[in-house]
């Protein structure tokens, strides 16, 4: 029996998805799906075979996963942009992962696909039909082992090419599981997706919540009014932001109550935030004067998420100031986290010297655990992260940022993600990126692309850097800058290192 199909027969009444205006039971919801499995399988899809999914947020991408779950397939989902801005890329990412089918929007698609290609409203053609008379009965769900493939999906590709990450039944199940022991289970929990569902991120609240039964409010990405409205409805309950959105939101409550704490903390139990290392002073203005229940939390795709999590309880601590701002948390319920000397390799953990590192010695993030993906891992279960992080004398981890992104400036080490917090504090800076350009005599040197809090009134780079000046190394100060109206970034939120990067190819703007 799957997820899906379980909760169909225990809590039919009760309410799983809300998209838009469209409310569904657990029962109703069910039957769209067996229905729109049905469709699949008569396009050929059977246990094991590779469903490619590129849409956006929205009820069919909701039927696509559910319903290649319920074959027994193995679901690809594929960002939505692709078909209609890079066929390469696309058609990369459905050979790598032997898609057999893609289901995307007709004609949306720039270039031909190496598989039959389904519209999403051939998902939904049957609701009003009789499937038995139409000669497309629905199939029974098909049972899977928590070893089987449950989803290929691809990295953010903020860092890099995006590559593709074999997560098993299991591995969602254990994530899950190691969430709900943290935030624990209320029947009555309705979580808002805004993140996109081609990404662990947004794929792992629609597995959480068909496993724990609750509701889901499903929005076509982040629009911070909207998300404020669904808050002080007080029927939000829990909810995944990355840093970007969670500053949006806070901007936009500042212009509405200048100064003034958040209604909209009525029925909100816990925001998660990821998508990157947890900046203190933002963590400190939502929690502490915002009154948001905001916990930080570490995870990625080769993890089916969250492994480390900062506990609801720790929010009053936080509040009165007898804690920091910032960390992750400690490790999830079956997860666990070393840090280890730079250049530790597979099997070095018993090397005097390379790890467990000591408290609060700053390396790289090792993680072992039910979640994690066999493919990523080695051969003793540990995962290497690329991220650089400590422990505290606690256990709580703290993230410093990749390691690969790195900028090397004459000879000292800058992590982007530092200076981003410092200029995001700059009142005049709505957001901000950082990246490492070529430098005829640093080698590498700090860039800083901004979006003005304020277009008509931008703040001057000579500002900016002298703003850094009074809170950063020397070293550590953006050398060029550029004022943009957006930032790239990748479809989960994150920034597009290398081409913010690509800003400066032009003439600098020096600080």
């Amino acid at each position: 029996m799957t997820w899906l199909a379980h909760q169909m027969r225990v809590r039919p009444e009760a309410t799983a998805l809300r998209v838009g205006e469209q409310v569904l039971t657990y029962g109703a919801l069910g039957e769209l799906v067996g229905r729109a499995a049905a469709c699949l399988a008569e396009a050929g899809v059977g246990p094991d075979s590779r469903v490619a999914v590129a849409l956006p947020n929205s009820l069919e991408h909701v039927l696509a996963i559910y319903a290649t779950s319920w074959l027994g397939a193995v679901l690809v989902p594929v960002d939505p942009r692709l078909p209609a801005v890079d066929p390469v890329e696309l058609r990369r990412r459905l050979e790598v992962a032997g898609a057999g089918v893609l289901v995307a929007s007709a004609g949306s698609a720039k270039e031909p696909v190496p598989c039959p290609v389904i519209d999403p409203a051939e998902l939904c053609s049957t609701v009003e039909s009789d499937p038995v008379a139409s000669g497309n009965p629905v199939p029974p769900p098909r049972p899977r082992h928590p070893d089987e493939l449950h989803s290929i999906v691809f990295t953010s590709g903020s860092t890099g090419r995006p590559e593709a990450v074999h997560l098993t039944h299991g591995n969602h199940l254990a994530s899950a599981v190691a969430s709900a022991f943290n935030l624990g289970i209320d029947r009555r929990d309705d979580w808002l997706c805004c993140l996109p569902l081609v990404h662990v991120g947004g794929l792992a609240i629609v597995l959480r919540s068909v496993l724990y039964g609750t509701a889901l409010t499903l929005t076509d990405g982040f629009d911070a009014p909207r998300v404020a409205e669904l808050f002080r409805s007080g029927r939000i309950t829990l909810a995944s932001l990355v840093p970007t959105m969670l500053r949006r939101l806070l901007a936009l409550q500042e212009r509405l109550t200048p100064g003034s704490a958040p209604e909209q903390t009525r029925g909100l139990r816990a925001i998660l935030l990821g998508g990157g290392p947890a900046d203190p002073a933002l963590v400190e203005e939502a929690v502490v004067r915002r009154g948001l229940p905001v916990l930080a939390t570490y995870g990625m795709t080769e993890t089916a998420s969250q492994v480390a999590t900062v506990p609801p309880e720790r929010l009053d601590a936080i509040r009165r100031g007898d804690e920091p701002p910032g960390s992750a948390g400690q490790p999830l319920l079956g997860a666990e986290i070393e840090i280890r000397a730079p250049g530790a390799e597979e099997g070095d953990a018993g090397v005097p010297g390379r790890a467990p590192a000591t408290a609060g010695e700053t390396g790289e993030i090792w993680v072992r655990g039910p979640m994690v993906s066999a493919s990523s891992a080695g051969a003793d279960g540990w995962f290497r992260t690329g991220d650089l992080g400590r422990l505290d004398a606690a256990g709580n981890l703290w993230v410093a940022g990749r390691r690969d992104q790195v900028i090397v400036t004459g000879g000292e080490n800058v992590s982007p993600e530092r200076v981003e917090a410092v200029l995001a504090a700059h009142p005049g800076v709505a957001e901000c990126a950082v990246a490492g350009v070529d430098d005829p005599e640093w080698g590498r040197s700090v860039a800083a692309a901004v979006v003005p809090r304020h277009p008509e009134r931008p703040p001057e780079p000579a500002a900016l850097a002298a703003w850094c000046r009074e809170r950063l190394a020397p070293f550590e100060v953006p050398k060029r800058w550029r004022l943009v109206a957006d930032l790239p970034r990748t479809a989960a939120g994150k920034p597009r290192r290398a081409d913010v990067a690509a800003l400066f190819e032009g003439p600098p703007a020096e600080g």
